[in-house]
């Protein structure tokens, strides 16, 4: 992909909240994926941790380029204000990877103000429901990109979602009804990040908690009435191409919500859904009793969370464990655009989508969040929609850059017989 430089302002990233866990996973990524000659500045609360974290570098890669440093404490008060704008007007792109709900919006909000395009892995789509009302028309009249949930949830779903609808626009000039995505069974244990975010999710009240309800939370305009999940009993389903699904994952409502926005998003352009698209996530690997169990079990806990005794325990048992325990097991997911003329009887085409990547979950959520930012850096800063946005907004561009630090992304279009 092409790396041409865009001069004008000190830095080309800024990088906030280096320092946590996907944060300096971030920071070895773009070490060792970026151009020697790249200007960048990693920031966060601590001197001595950014200055260890700097000190890193060459032995990540030899020829990287290395870091300035800024410290930089996130708050409301006017100086800690002026430090953070005077980072971000010197940045053309700024990574955001701090805890969201506290204080991302303090981020988002000076990104705006100075013109800075911004890219985070935020999933909280109750949080992002505020954001988008509050700062996209204003970030679209400043010209510039804010794009969310860059990461394992909720941006590789989007990926996968446009390149089989556009596989099935391209090849068959089809509209999709329905992305059925599958997820292999991940062996993952949460960063505190993630445990701190989870937990904040589960404290609301139930009335909150219930606009996760809504598949079309984050857009503008209603989508098809039924998107049902099309699981039996046992919350299992079928599908030709994909084998026995388990309607048992938990990011499912998010990422539904998530891939919707990107629907409404891409409305009235030539990379369009369908006036009847709908999105479904499913799990791979499950038999039909656990995913009856796991269904229980799931409506359990997320009740049992409702009590601030048990998140106060489940906090400090996870947020006790040494990062070390994270699992750098493989990822596979695959995605398959149904179209809206498909009917149960005959030949049909359907759009394909596989990702793989051997690494782990958080390994690729550091790579799709920083090859996200070299788009904007490199392609698509100033050029598309502007606004609260997607990875779907630079889908073609993200998923060569993706392939090219070893992610594989294989794209074709399937003949399957639909009948029954």
């Amino acid at each position: 992909m092409p790396n041409t430089l865009p001069g004008q302002r000190e830095y080309d990233i800024l990088l906030i909240g280096a320092t946590g866990y996907t944060g300096s996973l971030a920071v070895q990524q773009i070490a060792r994926h970026f151009p020697a000659d790249l200007q960048w500045v990693i920031a966060g609360r601590c001197e001595a941790k950014l200055q260890r974290l700097r000190e890193s570098i060459p032995a990540i890669s030899a020829g990287a380029s290395v870091p300035d440093i800024e410290v930089i404490n996130l708050s409301k008060s006017p100086q800690d204000t002026t430090s953070l704008d005077n980072a971000v007007k010197r940045s053309h792109v700024c990574i955001s990877v701090v805890t969201y709900f506290t204080v991302g919006e303090i981020v988002i909000e000076s990104c705006v103000k100075n013109r800075t395009s911004y890219i985070d892995t935020m999933g909280d789509v109750v949080l992002l429901e505020m954001l988008i009302s509050k700062y996209h028309k204003i970030a679209e009249n400043n010209g510039i990109k804010l794009i969310h949930a860059a990461g394992i949830f909720g941006g590789v779903q989007n990926l996968l979602t446009w390149a089989a609808t556009r596989q099935l626009a391209e090849n068959a000039a089809l509209y999709t009804q329905e992305v059925v995505l599958a997820m292999d069974i991940m062996k993952v244990s949460p960063s505190k990040g993630t445990v701190e975010s989870f937990l904040h999710e589960a404290s609301r009240g139930k009335g909150i908690r219930m606009k996760t309800s809504d598949p079309w939370l984050l857009s503008s305009i209603q989508g098809a009435d039924n998107i049902s999940t099309s699981s039996n009993k046992m919350k299992m389903r079928i599908e030709l191409d994909l084998g026995a699904l388990s309607a048992t994952s938990i990011t499912a409502k998010q990422n539904q919500i998530l891939v919707h926005r990107s629907w409404n998003l891409l409305q009235g352009s030539h990379e369009e859904y369908g006036p009847n698209f709908r999105y479904n996530e499913y799990m791979r690997g499950v038999s039909a009793m656990s995913s009856l169990l796991t269904s229980i079990s799931q409506s359990f806990l997320e009740w049992l969370l409702g009590f601030k005794c048990v998140r106060n325990i489940v906090e400090r048992t996870l947020k006790s464990r040494s990062t070390s325990l994270l699992d750098k097991g493989p990822v596979v997911m695959e995605a398959v655009a149904i179209s809206d003329t498909e009917t149960n009887a005959g030949d049909a085409l359907r759009g394909h989508a596989l990702l793989q990547y051997p690494h782990g979950p958080y390994d690729l959520t550091a790579l799709v969040l920083t090859q996200g930012a070299a788009s904007l850096l490199y392609s698509s800063r100033g050029h598309g929609k502007k606004g609260c946005l997607t990875t779907a907004a630079m889908a073609a561009d993200l998923i060569e850059r993706l392939r090219g630090t070893g992610v594989t992304i294989m794209l074709d279009t399937l003949h399957c017989n639909s009948a029954k």
